[in-house]
């Protein structure tokens, strides 16, 4: 069964949920992916760094590794993201 859940991405620092959509690899499964009609996206500086649009903190995460790390939360966590229908990554360490 699949998880149905979108992706929320949590500083590490500030510990504000922005409500920023995650950029995730064009491989991503469908239930991660933005389906939202108008949304705020992630910005990135020079260096392709996602960074907190409250504290500025960079984040350092490519859309690879941001995949990669949903997944890795979806398949540990899969009840509780079903529950909330959201899977949260935290960024910034």
């Amino acid at each position: 069964m699949a998880v149905k859940v979108k992706a929320q991405l949590r500083c590490g620092r500030c510990g504000e949920t922005p409500g920023l959509c995650a950029p995730v690899r064009v491989a991503a499964p469908p239930s991660v992916r933005c389906d939202h009609p108008t949304h705020t996206s992630a910005d990135h500086d020079a260096a392709g760094e996602i960074v907190c649009p409250i504290c500025s903190v960079p984040w350092r995460l490519s859309d690879d590794l941001l995949t990669v790390l949903l997944e890795e939360e979806i398949y540990r966590n899969a009840d509780r993201c079903q529950r909330n229908g959201v899977v949260e990554v935290r960024c910034g360490y």
